[in-house]
C-alpha cells in the first residue's frame, strides 16, 4: 500500500505485506470507496490470501451494513454503528490501523487464531457454540510452547516471543 500512483478510476484493493501484519486497503477516493463488482471480487481474494495465509495476523470491524446497503456515511455514523472501533485524525488512519495491527500481531498466534475463530462460530452458530468450544480451545492452547513462553515472560517481566507452536 505505498504505491505512488494514482488509483485507477475504476478503484481497487491493495494487499500488502509488513511482517506479520497484512494490510488490505480500499482505493477509489474518487467515489468516496465505494466498490465496483470488480473491487468486491479483489476484496473476497485479499480475504481469501488472509484466511490462508497462517502468517498473517489483523483484526478488523464487521462492515457488513455497509457492504451490504452501500449506503454512505462519515466516521461519526461508523463509529456510532460499531463498524469501527475508533476514530482518529484525518490522515492519522493507515497510522493508527497499522498501530493496532502490530499490537495484535506481536500477541500469541495461536491465540489470535482461536479468538478470530471463536468469533465467527459465534457469528454463524451464536452464544451456546461459541462457549461449547471454549474448553477444548482453552485446553489446546494451554498446552503450546507459546503458553509456556506467556507464563514465563509474565514471570520475568519481558516481553513475550511467541512463535505459534
Amino acid at each position: 500500500m505505498s504505491e505512488i500512483r494514482p488509483p485507477p478510476p475504476e478503484g481497487r484493493v491493495r494487499v500488502e505485506r509488513r511482517g506479520a501484519l497484512m494490510l488490505i486497503g480500499i482505493d477509489r477516493p474518487a467515489k468516496l470507496n465505494g466498490f465496483t463488482p470488480e473491487m468486491i471480487d479483489q476484496l473476497s481474494q485479499a480475504y481469501q490470501r488472509f484466511e490462508d495465509d497462517a502468517d498473517a495476523r489483523a483484526g478488523w470491524g464487521d462492515a457488513m451494513l455497509y457492504l451490504l446497503t452501500g449506503d454512505e456515511f462519515g466516521a461519526k455514523e461508523a463509529y456510532r454503528m460499531r463498524l469501527v472501533q475508533e476514530v482518529v485524525e484525518p490522515g492519522r488512519q493507515l497510522e493508527r490501523a497499522i498501530e493496532i495491527a502490530e499490537r495484535i500481531a506481536a500477541q500469541a498466534p495461536l491465540a489470535i487464531a482461536a479468538t478470530l475463530s471463536n468469533g465467527r462460530t459465534l457469528i454463524r452458530e451464536r452464544h451456546p457454540a461459541a462457549v461449547a468450544e471454549l474448553g477444548p480451545i482453552q485446553a489446546r492452547l494451554l498446552a503450546t510452547e507459546d503458553a509456556a513462553e506467556g507464563l514465563r515472560s509474565f514471570r520475568e517481566r519481558r516481553v513475550a516471543a511467541f512463535k505459534g507452536r
